[in-house]
Protein backbone atom coordinates (compact mmCIF):
# COMPACT_ATOMS: atom_id res chain seq x y z
CA UNK A 1 0.00 0.00 0.00
CA UNK A 2 2.85 2.63 1.02
CA UNK A 3 5.01 1.61 -2.43
CA UNK A 4 1.32 2.30 -4.32
CA UNK A 5 0.73 5.72 -2.53
CA UNK A 6 4.90 6.24 -3.25
CA UNK A 7 3.90 6.11 -6.73
CA UNK A 8 1.07 7.56 -7.42
CA UNK A 9 2.63 10.93 -5.78
CA UNK A 10 5.52 10.14 -8.14
CA UNK A 11 3.91 9.88 -10.94
CA UNK A 12 1.76 13.06 -9.92
CA UNK A 13 4.98 15.17 -9.39
CA UNK A 14 6.98 14.04 -11.95
CA UNK A 15 5.25 12.44 -14.86
CA UNK A 16 6.98 9.58 -16.39
CA UNK A 17 8.91 9.93 -19.39
CA UNK A 18 11.13 7.19 -21.12
CA UNK A 19 14.73 6.68 -19.70
CA UNK A 20 15.70 6.97 -23.15
CA UNK A 21 13.72 8.94 -25.57
CA UNK A 22 12.02 11.10 -22.69
CA UNK A 23 8.69 9.49 -24.16
CA UNK A 24 5.74 10.59 -22.40
CA UNK A 25 3.87 7.80 -19.67
CA UNK A 26 6.19 5.23 -19.55
CA UNK A 27 9.56 4.97 -17.48
CA UNK A 28 10.81 2.71 -19.94
CA UNK A 29 9.46 2.21 -24.11
CA UNK A 30 9.19 -0.71 -26.19
CA UNK A 31 11.50 0.81 -28.51
CA UNK A 32 14.39 1.60 -26.03
CA UNK A 33 13.91 -1.73 -24.53
CA UNK A 34 14.83 -3.48 -27.73
CA UNK A 35 17.61 -1.02 -28.19
CA UNK A 36 19.16 -3.54 -25.19
CA UNK A 37 20.72 -6.58 -25.70
CA UNK A 38 21.70 -9.43 -23.41
CA UNK A 39 25.47 -9.70 -23.32
CA UNK A 40 25.76 -12.34 -20.85
CA UNK A 41 29.17 -13.42 -18.76
CA UNK A 42 29.35 -16.60 -16.86
CA UNK A 43 31.82 -17.13 -14.29
CA UNK A 44 32.66 -20.40 -12.88
CA UNK A 45 35.42 -19.59 -9.89
CA UNK A 46 33.16 -17.69 -7.42
CA UNK A 47 32.78 -20.04 -4.94
CA UNK A 48 30.45 -20.76 -2.64
CA UNK A 49 28.50 -19.78 -5.99
CA UNK A 50 29.22 -22.47 -8.97
CA UNK A 51 27.81 -20.21 -11.53
CA UNK A 52 27.83 -16.79 -11.70
CA UNK A 53 25.65 -15.18 -15.11
CA UNK A 54 25.98 -10.66 -15.22
CA UNK A 55 23.20 -10.30 -17.94
CA UNK A 56 24.27 -7.04 -19.15
CA UNK A 57 27.12 -4.51 -19.40
CA UNK A 58 26.70 -1.60 -16.43
CA UNK A 59 28.36 0.89 -18.66
CA UNK A 60 25.25 0.50 -21.26
CA UNK A 61 23.32 3.82 -20.65
CA UNK A 62 20.05 2.64 -20.57
CA UNK A 63 20.86 -0.43 -18.37
CA UNK A 64 22.84 2.06 -15.28
CA UNK A 65 19.89 4.54 -16.23
CA UNK A 66 17.10 1.81 -15.62
CA UNK A 67 18.70 0.21 -12.48
CA UNK A 68 19.18 3.29 -10.70
CA UNK A 69 15.14 4.58 -11.80
CA UNK A 70 14.16 1.10 -10.15
CA UNK A 71 16.70 1.33 -7.36
CA UNK A 72 16.91 4.95 -5.97
CA UNK A 73 14.15 6.72 -7.91
CA UNK A 74 11.39 3.96 -7.21
CA UNK A 75 10.25 3.64 -10.51
CA UNK A 76 8.99 0.18 -10.25
CA UNK A 77 6.46 -0.22 -12.60
CA UNK A 78 7.94 -0.61 -16.00
CA UNK A 79 11.54 -0.91 -15.23
CA UNK A 80 10.85 -4.05 -12.86
CA UNK A 81 9.23 -5.82 -15.75
CA UNK A 82 11.36 -5.20 -18.09
CA UNK A 83 14.84 -6.19 -16.26
CA UNK A 84 12.86 -9.16 -15.50
CA UNK A 85 12.49 -10.35 -18.99
CA UNK A 86 15.89 -9.80 -20.21
CA UNK A 87 16.92 -12.19 -16.89
CA UNK A 88 14.43 -14.34 -17.92
CA UNK A 89 15.90 -14.24 -21.53
CA UNK A 90 19.88 -14.59 -20.08
CA UNK A 91 18.93 -17.43 -18.16
CA UNK A 92 16.57 -19.46 -20.38
CA UNK A 93 19.62 -19.57 -22.54
CA UNK A 94 21.76 -20.46 -19.55
CA UNK A 95 20.33 -23.16 -17.37
CA UNK A 96 20.13 -26.84 -16.85
CA UNK A 97 16.53 -27.72 -16.59
CA UNK A 98 13.22 -25.97 -16.99
CA UNK A 99 12.71 -25.89 -13.45
CA UNK A 100 14.59 -23.23 -11.21
CA UNK A 101 14.04 -21.90 -8.29
CA UNK A 102 14.73 -18.12 -7.55
CA UNK A 103 15.66 -16.80 -4.19
CA UNK A 104 16.18 -12.69 -4.08
CA UNK A 105 18.47 -11.05 -1.67
CA UNK A 106 16.88 -9.77 1.06
CA UNK A 107 16.82 -5.92 2.82
CA UNK A 108 17.19 -5.45 6.26
CA UNK A 109 13.72 -5.02 6.91
CA UNK A 110 14.27 -1.26 7.86
CA UNK A 111 15.72 -0.52 5.00
CA UNK A 112 13.03 -2.57 2.86
CA UNK A 113 10.53 -0.05 5.32
CA UNK A 114 12.11 3.06 3.91
CA UNK A 115 12.68 2.12 0.50
CA UNK A 116 8.68 0.38 0.29
CA UNK A 117 10.17 -2.45 -1.76
CA UNK A 118 12.90 -4.64 -2.46
CA UNK A 119 14.03 -4.21 -5.83
CA UNK A 120 15.25 -8.53 -5.81
CA UNK A 121 12.07 -9.48 -5.29
CA UNK A 122 10.59 -7.00 -7.97
CA UNK A 123 12.65 -8.80 -10.41
CA UNK A 124 12.08 -12.45 -9.65
CA UNK A 125 8.29 -11.68 -9.58
CA UNK A 126 8.66 -10.50 -12.83
CA UNK A 127 10.53 -13.52 -14.33
CA UNK A 128 8.23 -16.10 -12.40
CA UNK A 129 5.57 -13.77 -14.58
CA UNK A 130 7.21 -14.19 -17.98
CA UNK A 131 8.16 -17.67 -17.37
CA UNK A 132 4.44 -18.81 -17.17
CA UNK A 133 5.07 -19.94 -13.88
CA UNK A 134 8.36 -22.75 -15.06
CA UNK A 135 10.24 -20.51 -12.46
CA UNK A 136 9.11 -20.28 -8.76
CA UNK A 137 9.48 -17.72 -6.15
CA UNK A 138 11.13 -18.63 -2.80
CA UNK A 139 12.10 -15.78 -0.05
CA UNK A 140 14.06 -18.70 1.90
CA UNK A 141 16.84 -15.96 3.21
CA UNK A 142 16.19 -12.71 5.41
CA UNK A 143 18.74 -10.20 6.71
CA UNK A 144 18.75 -10.47 10.07
CA UNK A 145 21.61 -7.62 10.59
CA UNK A 146 22.05 -3.83 9.42
CA UNK A 147 25.40 -3.36 7.58
CA UNK A 148 27.28 -0.68 6.21
CA UNK A 149 26.63 0.15 2.60
CA UNK A 150 28.67 -1.65 0.72
CA UNK A 151 30.17 0.89 -1.91
CA UNK A 152 32.90 2.33 -1.03
CA UNK A 153 34.51 -0.59 0.68
CA UNK A 154 37.43 -2.81 0.18
CA UNK A 155 36.71 -6.36 -1.16
CA UNK A 156 37.88 -7.34 2.36
CA UNK A 157 35.60 -4.89 3.88
CA UNK A 158 32.89 -5.91 2.14
CA UNK A 159 33.05 -9.77 3.02
CA UNK A 160 33.80 -8.57 7.28
CA UNK A 161 30.62 -6.68 6.41
CA UNK A 162 28.42 -8.89 4.97
CA UNK A 163 29.36 -12.29 6.87
CA UNK A 164 26.64 -13.52 9.33
CA UNK A 165 24.11 -11.00 7.97
CA UNK A 166 21.98 -13.25 6.43
CA UNK A 167 19.90 -16.87 7.95
CA UNK A 168 17.45 -18.99 6.57
CA UNK A 169 13.59 -17.68 7.05
CA UNK A 170 12.12 -20.75 5.80
CA UNK A 171 13.11 -24.33 4.72
CA UNK A 172 14.38 -24.61 1.44
CA UNK A 173 14.60 -28.28 -0.54
CA UNK A 174 17.87 -30.19 -0.01
CA UNK A 175 19.71 -31.31 -2.45
CA UNK A 176 17.64 -28.78 -4.89
CA UNK A 177 19.34 -25.69 -7.23
CA UNK A 178 18.62 -22.24 -6.33
CA UNK A 179 19.17 -19.42 -8.26
CA UNK A 180 20.31 -15.90 -5.98
CA UNK A 181 18.73 -12.87 -7.87
CA UNK A 182 19.82 -9.37 -7.70
CA UNK A 183 19.97 -5.92 -9.76
CA UNK A 184 24.29 -5.30 -9.31
CA UNK A 185 27.39 -7.11 -8.40
CA UNK A 186 30.40 -5.82 -7.83
CA UNK A 187 32.92 -7.79 -5.75
CA UNK A 188 29.99 -10.37 -5.22
CA UNK A 189 30.38 -10.73 -0.98
CA UNK A 190 26.39 -10.70 -1.01
CA UNK A 191 25.91 -13.34 -3.15
CA UNK A 192 28.59 -15.67 -1.83
CA UNK A 193 27.57 -14.90 1.37
CA UNK A 194 23.55 -15.93 0.56
CA UNK A 195 24.92 -18.89 -1.05
CA UNK A 196 27.11 -20.05 1.80
CA UNK A 197 23.84 -20.07 4.29
CA UNK A 198 21.94 -22.05 1.38
CA UNK A 199 24.44 -24.39 0.88
CA UNK A 200 24.90 -24.32 4.90
CA UNK A 201 21.42 -25.80 5.17
CA UNK A 202 21.51 -28.39 2.37
CA UNK A 203 21.40 -27.03 -1.48
CA UNK A 204 23.08 -28.95 -3.30
CA UNK A 205 23.95 -25.90 -6.57
CA UNK A 206 23.55 -22.22 -5.88
CA UNK A 207 23.92 -19.93 -8.96
CA UNK A 208 23.67 -16.14 -8.77
CA UNK A 209 22.19 -13.69 -11.49
CA UNK A 210 22.24 -10.17 -11.87
CA UNK A 211 21.38 -7.57 -14.43
CA UNK A 212 25.00 -6.15 -14.17
CA UNK A 213 28.06 -5.86 -12.84
CA UNK A 214 29.67 -2.98 -11.52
Amino acid sequence: MLQKIKTFLLDFLLPRRCIGCDRPDTWWCEECFRMVSETPTVSMDEAPLDRLIVAAAYDHPLIKRAISALKYQGRTEDIAPKLGLLLTRVLNEQAPSPCQTLVPIPLHSSRQQERGFNQAELLCQAMVKHSSGVLRLNSALLKTKETLPQVGLSRSRRMENIRGAFCLGSEIEKDSHYILVDDVVTTGATLKECARVLKKHGAKEVWGLVVARN
